[in-house]
């Protein structure tokens, strides 16, 4: 592959993925406590023994728990201030080498702060705080039994697929996820006929042009023509010799509302499969469904703000491919491109192969999100009973950035709830609550957790940049093309 190409098209100016973060099934209970007002200029939760002025608490630009990629974006918007830079924004390097350079740099600027642990705290404090008392506080769960009960019953299948009670299926994992969600653009039918009628296509294709359906490398390029380009298969009417032809539209990238703002359902496969528009949370959805439905092999990979494609040739080897931009890039160029440490690989949190199991514990995780989405932390065992079972099947059963984000939210909530009913504010102080202490160091624990794990964020230079091109091919694309409405990506040529 000529690199330089690949560069010119980069995925950064596409990311955004997932990856998209149960042993007892409780309805969770609306929580009891009072709303306090939120104040208009600065943080409401503070920790007097940091210098004044150190913490900047930016709000996270996307709502809170959308799906798996979603947490680690969150995060992202406030990484700069974190990693120790003040001031007048620094520009980020071209160059790919130095711009490693530039993310190792401000990750060690970041560890090497010895107060960086409690600003993380503070800013998931103050995070959780406004969606518990803002969006989530008017939500009255008694209303929503039949929601709640649809993710219960969800999240019991899903389970179910891990333990072995029914038999693994990606296509119906998927299904089960964003049916629980509700509303969603294709009804079961629909989203089987679509995946079936796709496979036969790209089956007819291989054939007519000369390939091998039984070759592994043959059908991965099959399944990345059909999703790449305009295709064209022949049928032979067998009653009257009639030669038809019909045809299949490429998938595009959406970037309209491509953080799943305004519409939760932008990150389902379901809503790629009925309108041929998705990101890099769908469209490797897409492709994973593909690989199942044609019976080859193919793997999820995670890498920061992003997922991909890694797929087996023929002979074994092990292939890197960008759905969103069609390219074959390296782990080298993602681990320079990202900040992805050698310890981040060596923890298997990015750049892994995620089997068939793990992509159905994922899909566990998100439920979990989905329900973050519509329902808040509410009592923290839903989610809670989501990451404790999809743990157990990641790399010592801790190789997984959004289970600990997750119970990271969870924690902070109740470390609110705390501070609220015993009326602290600055966590200085917090010793005279034992409650609110055990809770405040166990939030502790998981950010050391994640540092040893090699988990680091982009510069907020980088994010923004990345957020300021898709919101510019978003305006255009809005003004275009319209990438929401339900349509046939096959047509039958006269």
């Amino acid at each position: 592959m000529n690199i330089s190409k690949a560069l010119r098209f980069s995925p950064l100016a596409l990311i955004f993925l997932p990856s998209l973060c149960l042993s007892q099934v409780t309805s969770p209970q609306p929580s009891s406590f009072n709303t306090i007002k939120l104040h208009e200029s600065g943080s409401y939760y503070t920790n007097s023994a940091l210098q004044a002025g150190h913490l900047d608490n930016q709000r996270r630009s996307m709502p809170l728990g959308a799906n798996s990629s979603d947490i680690i974006a969150q995060q992202n918007v406030r990484a700069m201030q974190q990693m120790g830079y003040r001031g007048r924004p620094q520009v980020p390097p071209s160059d790919p080498t130095l711009l490693h350079q530039f993310i190792v740099n401000g990750a060690e600027v970041k560890y090497n702060n010895t107060n960086h642990l409690i600003e993380e705290v503070l800013i998931d404090l103050n995070q959780i705080r406004a969606d518990e008392e803002g969006r989530f506080n008017s939500i009255n769960l008694n209303h929503s039994k039949s929601g709640i009960e649809k993710y219960e019953k969800a999240k019991l299948l899903l389970s179910d697929m891990l333990t072995g009670k029914v038999g693994l299926s990606l296509k119906d994992a998927f299904f089960i996820l964003e049916s629980a969600y509700g509303n969603c653009h294709l009804t079961y039918n629909e989203f089987n006929l679509n995946l079936k009628r796709s496979a036969d296509f790209i089956k007819q294709w291989l054939t007519e042009n000369g390939y091998d359906n039984n070759n592994n490398t043959a059908v991965h390029l099959g399944i990345q023509a059909f999703m790449r380009d305009t295709l064209t298969i022949s049928k032979i009417n067998t009653e009257n010799s009639a030669l038809s032809k019909t045809q299949h539209l490429p998938f595009s990238y959406d970037y309209v509302d491509f953080r799943a703002e305004e519409d939760f359902r932008n990150y389902f496969v379901t809503k790629t499969l009925a309108t041929g528009y998705g990101q890099c949370n769908s469209l490797p959805a897409t492709y994973i469904l593909l690989a199942e439905q044609l019976g080859v092999k193919a793997y999820l990979s995670y890498a920061p703000l992003h997922s991909f494609i890694k797929f087996p040739d023929s002979k074994g080897v092990i292939h890197n491919y960008e759905v969103t931009s069609h390219y074959q890039i390296t782990d080298q160029w993602y681990s320079d491109h990202f900040g992805i440490t050698t310890t981040a690989r060596r923890s298997r949190i990015y750049l892994d192969t995620l089997n068939s199991r793990q992509i159905v514990a994922g899909a566990l995780m998100d439920l979990a999100f989905g329900y973050l989405r519509k329902y808040g932390v509410s009592d923290g065992h839903f989610i809670n009973e989501c990451v404790a079972i999809a743990m157990r099947h990641f790399p010592n059963q801790e190789g997984n950035i959004q289970g600990w984000l997750l119970r990271s939210t969870v924690l902070s909530a109740m470390l609110h709830r705390v501070l609220q009913r015993e009326q602290i504010r600055d966590l200085n102080e917090i010793e005279r609550s034992p409650e609110a202490s055990k809770l405040y160091n166990q939030l502790l624990a998981i950010q050391n957790k994640l540092q040893a794990l090699g988990y680091q964020e982009l510069p907020t230079e980088i994010y923004h940049k990345l957020i300021g091109e898709q919101d510019n091919k978003a305006l255009l694309q809005r003004n275009t093309y319209e990438t929401k409405t339900k349509r046939d990506l096959f047509t039958t040529l006269k």
